[in-house]
């Protein structure tokens, strides 16, 4: 186990097991949820406070999930679940480290897999959101599609539209239509904070795709 007092083995540690889901594959898959859980205890005990900590957990994570991307986005709920300690951390900068990781699957996943993750995520049950408000919830989830929509800092991806149109669907669906326990308020909630952190990324982003998605969803409307 990892602590705080022996840190400097932490990086040596996360290049062991993504060297083992390089080599493994899916057969690693079962062991991600506890690596994310023995990440967010270090982080509880004293390493959320740490930069190396952070940067080393991290990085390690990402590499993992890179050799692992296919069998991840295949089952792109099991990877959300799995996330949520990280995602909705109590530590606001461990959050948007985790939704900057995080996005990294949802990105190369198909917007149907995005659609579903982002349900998952948005109607998380309170009593297993880590202490986290809904609005710390939905928060981060916004910042997870953003930084999934990006595939420079500056562009956006190709399947970008895609996605924020499925968001939107969501967000203009009857309250029994929208999956889970995400309702509308909270769809449309995700879709608009989605905007904002797109905007807080990268001022310079152009945000015409996805407000031409919404300008056509608004025109069914009347």
């Amino acid at each position: 186990q990892v602590t705080c007092e022996n840190k400097l083995s932490l990086e040596a540690l996360m290049v062991l097991l993504s060297s083992m889901a390089r080599d493994l594959q899916g057969d690693f898959l079962g062991y991600l949820g506890p690596i994310v859980s023995a990440v967010e205890t270090l982080f509880a005990t004293g390493g959320g406070q740490d930069a190396a900590i952070i940067e080393h957990a991290f990085t390690g994570l990402y590499r993992i999930c890179k050799f692992l991307v296919w069998e991840l986005t295949g089952s792109i709920e099991a990877f959300a679940e799995c996330a949520v300690p990280l995602l909705f951390n109590r530590l606001d900068h461990v959050r948007s480290f985790a939704a900057e990781w995080a996005s990294f699957v949802f990105r190369n996943a198909e917007p149907s897999k995005v659609r579903c993750g982002v349900v998952l995520l948005a109607g998380w049950p309170e009593a297993r959101s880590c202490g986290a408000p809904v609005g710390t919830r939905l928060e981060a989830v916004g910042l997870l599609v953003a930084h999934s929509l990006l595939s420079t800092r500056d562009h956006m991806h190709s399947k970008a539209g895609a996605v924020f149109s499925l968001l939107l669907d969501l967000s203009f669906s009857a309250p029994s239509e929208a999956a889970g326990d995400m309702n509308r308020d909270s769809a449309a909630s995700v879709a608009l904070i989605t905007l904002h952190k797109l905007r807080d990324l990268n001022r310079k982003i152009d945000l015409s795709l996805p407000l031409a998605v919404l300008s056509g969803h608004l025109k069914e409307l009347v």
